[in-house]
């Protein structure tokens, strides 16, 4: 009985291993003339080539929101909506008398509400995915809850530009409380997108906007208060036009003339409609009182919620909460759509 025969036995078949090496069997042993295995054709590939341990992420589009307005946190993922006190102080007064009660001063309160939108993503992740992302040099886990934090973030820049649908919950680009845009001058080219106009068209439309902010703020905003200029990606570069009467960009005679602008560069600034630019005023100063023009609300930034172990695999949740822009001084910002 050949050892092949006797490792039948044991449930070890190798069928037609003519060449399997039996020691009952000289003929079947390695010879110098005679290969038992395949010819060498090389070493493979996939153990020459060098795997870099540097990963190359894939960037998302800029989060701006934060750039135009800050932050502020009300209320939690209990609340169901928050509401926001106005008071406007009114009255009027008459001529004088001993024996008038003439003139009335009042104040008309309002109560303007917005709607708490809560949102969740979730990842997931199994035992052998793991290992197997392991001998990748990735480690899927940190990299899926990271990913979790992009979604959430990049979702709460969305509802802070665009509210939520069906809500008492708007945005930086379509609160009602917005004034109409204005239209941009027609250049000499007879056009009004900046594109095809020259340097100092396209500063006098800026300057236009900045008379509209003093005209509607009554003075309360002009040149010297703190600006900033939201505008698209490719208008952003026309900033740096000059023409052969100016020696400066725009963007640098910007920056004499108005000493406290700021430039923010946001993708949802290049609209359906067209290039849309507004100009925000940070704060109303009056009376001695800094008043906000617009707020960015959350109730939750990022809530993890547990780790749920399956019989393989967990799962995870992740949850944040929103109220969008709060714009509680609409006479601070101007629009100008068709740039």
């Amino acid at each position: 009985m050949t050892k092949i025969d006797e490792l039948k036995k044991y449930g070890f078949v190798f069928n037609g291993s003519s060449n399997f090496i039996d020691s009952t069997n000289p003929q079947k042993m390695a010879m110098d003339a005679a290969l038992l295995t395949p010819s060498n054709a090389g070493v493979p590939v996939e153990y020459t080539a060098f795997l870099d341990p540097k990963i190359i992420r894939i960037l998302n589009a800029p989060v701006k929101a934060r750039s135009i307005a800050d932050e502020r946190k009300i209320g939690d993922w209990t609340t169901p909506y928050a509401r926001f006190t106005q008071v406007e102080q009114t009255g009027f007064v008459q001529p004088y008398d001993d024996f008038s009660d003439n003139g009335k001063s009042d104040i008309n309160p309002t109560y303007p509400l917005r709607e708490n939108y809560i949102f969740e993503t979730t990842i997931e992740y199994g035992d052998r995915e793991s290992d197997i992302a392991d001998r990748s040099r990735i480690s899927l886990v940190s990299e899926k809850q990271m990913s979790a934090a992009s979604t959430i973030d990049l979702a709460m820049n969305r509802f802070y530009f665009y509210g939520v649908a069906g809500l008492q919950n708007f945005g930086l680009l379509n609160d009602p409380s917005l004034p109409s845009a204005l239209t941009p001058a027609t250049g000499a080219s007879g056009n009004t997108d900046w594109a095809r106009k020259t340097a100092v068209e396209i500063y006098n439309d800026i300057l236009a906007m900045v008379t509209d902010l003093s005209t509607r703020s009554k003075g309360y905003i002009d040149e010297t208060s703190r600006l900033k200029l939201v505008v698209p990606p490719s208008i952003s570069a026309l900033l740096l036009k000059t023409s052969e009467f100016m020696t400066t960009s725009v963007k640098e005679l910007l920056k004499q003339s108005m000493p406290n602008l700021e430039i923010v560069v946001a993708p949802e600034y290049a609209t359906a409609a067209g290039n849309l630019a507004q100009l925000w005023a940070d704060v109303i100063r009056a009376e001695g009182v800094e008043n906000k023009a617009v707020d960015l609300i959350y109730s939750e930034k990022m809530r993890a919620g547990r780790v749920v172990p399956y019989l393989s695999h967990y799962k995870q949740k992740f949850t944040a909460g929103t109220m969008g822009a709060l714009i509680t001084q609409p006479i601070a910002v101007s629009q100008m759509l068709g740039i």
